[in-house]
């Protein structure tokens, strides 16, 4: 194969190398573990689970790099398929030869630390060290709030970047052979996934608001600061409020970004794709009217405003015929038309002729055949309700409805436009019940309780998107029903708690 194909010897190569790799990997992540959560088991099982995805994520960064790196001749496939192992594996008989020694009886940050070491004055007593201010910035009303935020938005932060690392990492891999094949340049690598993270953003943003407030009010059951807070008179309602207070924020935020940015993000990060699929960038990404325009094989030209190209359907199309001057001859237009294997059969239409600017004659009919290009010649990538605003989504399905096309999967992608940004405080109020209930066993189950909470939300919102789409439920009720669910079962288990 090395004299037939250089590439395909050099990946079948990669191959080989990556079916001893990556078994291996499994005893290097627990030589690297061992002595990380000996260092870490004050930290908790939360700390524990952070560090061991930045390390899942540093392994599989280095092992898609030296993937692409041994496809394209940069590295030989054996240093660039076992470099994570290597740098995993040095990073661990360090962490190995660290954990030997005594630790440092010094608790203080370590510019203070020095400082004192030079003045020779004595270290300061624990009880006496001055407290972190939390987030002094934040606007709110009082002391408590500032102190609830602080820990939400770094908790925030930290499952954000989580998440998102992952995301790339996956889309990543899945984009790895197309990048591998046409050699896209930084610029357009960094642009794609600069969308790429807006996009995915917006749609995880409800699932970390889940998992925010599940860890951050789970630390503060843990720690026995919600008891704390009772015997001082402040209830669960009151500890929760900034929560609430900021997912409500989030959700202006998120429906702000939906509806005059994210269309925009959407259809740049369509572009970066189409380079890198090696395909022009505006390929399938023309406007609305010129997708709309068919150039026939016989000469006339089509419009349709909506075609289906597996059921052989176009809603309100219209022929034009010219003749040698480009002038108008005949218009046949009518409210559908339904391919039969060999021609189009137009209903409920009118036809008209002409003979140069006059009009020479009209008549309707009920169906007529018209000959035409079949379904597949009409078929163009078309843009999906994320890649549009409210109001042109709106006109759009008033369009279609008038003209009889069922519209149910866009009418309900229009309802979901408000109703998922709305899932931020309603998820979060699901959430503080079982940070409550749950966080006395520590960050750790308050993932595995968000993971699963925000499933069965995901079941749900498919479950009900689903039966709006194919018409069993009226679209507003099934984009709203996921909301309708987490709103009734937050309140239930809200009322119910122990303030």
């Amino acid at each position: 194969m090395r004299s037939l194909s250089p590439q395909n010897y050099r990946l079948a190569w990669v191959e080989i190398h990556k079916k001893f790799s990556i078994p291996l990997a499994c005893l290097i992540f627990a030589i690297l573990g061992i002595p990380l959560a000996d260092r870490l088991r004050r930290g908790g099982k939360g700390s524990g689970f952070a560090l061991s995805l930045a390390i899942i994520v540093l392994y599989y960064v280095l092992l898609s790099w030296g993937e692409t790196a041994a496809e394209e001749g940069r590295l030989p496939a054996g240093l660039a398929i076992w470099l994570p192992n290597l740098v995993l594996l040095s990073l661990g008989l360090w962490a190995v030869a660290r954990s030997t020694r005594e630790r440092s009886r010094w608790r203080l940050p370590w510019r203070t630390a020095l400082a004192r070491r030079r003045t020779g004055a004595p270290a300061l007593d624990p009880e006496q060290a001055p407290r972190p201010r939390f987030s002094a910035w934040v606007r709110f009303p009082g002391i408590l709030d500032r102190y609830v935020l602080g820990r939400f938005l770094r908790v925030l932060l930290l499952v954000t970047t989580s998440v998102l690392l992952l995301a790339v990492i996956v889309d990543y891999a899945d984009h790895i052979d197309k990048i591998a094949t046409n050699h896209p340049s930084a610029s357009v690598l960094f642009g794609y996934y600069r969308y790429f993270l807006l996009s995915i953003g917006v749609q995880i943003a409800p699932f970390v608001i889940l998992l925010g407030t599940l860890i951050c009010l789970g630390i503060f059951s843990k720690a026995n600061e919600d008891t704390a807070f009772k015997t001082c008179g402040v209830s669960l309602y009151r500890l929760a409020a900034a929560v609430l207070v900021t997912a409500g924020i989030g959700a202006i935020f998120l429906f702000t970004l939906g509806e005059y940015v994210l269309p925009f993000a959407e259809q740049r990060q369509a572009r970066f794709r189409n380079i890198i699929y090696g395909r022009k960038p505006d390929y399938g990404l023309g406007s609305l009217a010129e997708r709309n325009w068919h150039y026939g094989s016989d000469g006339r030209i089509w419009h349709r405003d909506v075609g289906d190209q597996q059921k052989g359907v176009l809603v309100l199309p219209s022929v034009y015929e010219f003749n040698q001057q480009f002038d108008l001859v005949r218009r046949v237009s009518a409210k559908r038309a339904d391919w039969d294997g060999h021609t189009w059969t137009f209903r409920q239409g009118w036809e008209r002729t002409f003979g140069g600017p006059t009009e020479t004659s009209y008549r309707t009919f009920l169906e007529e055949s018209v000959a035409g290009d079949p379904p597949n010649a009409f078929a163009r990538e078309r843009r999906t309700p994320e890649q549009m605003r409210w109001r042109e989504l709106s006109r759009y399905v008033q369009r279609l409805r008038a003209s009889g096309y069922p519209t149910g999967a866009l009418e309900t992608a229009l309802q979901s436009k408000f109703a998922t940004p709305l899932m931020l405080p309603l998820l979060a109020l699901l959430a503080i019940p079982f940070a409550f209930r749950v966080g006395r066993r520590g960050a750790l189950a308050g993932i595995g309780v968000g993971l699963a909470l925000g499933m069965a939300f995901l079941i749900a919102t498919a479950f009900f998107t689903k039966l709006g789409e194919v018409g069993i439920l009226p679209p507003p009720l099934a984009a709203w029903s996921p909301d309708i669910l987490s709103a009734t079962s937050g309140a239930y288990l809200l009322l119910r708690l122990r303030t």
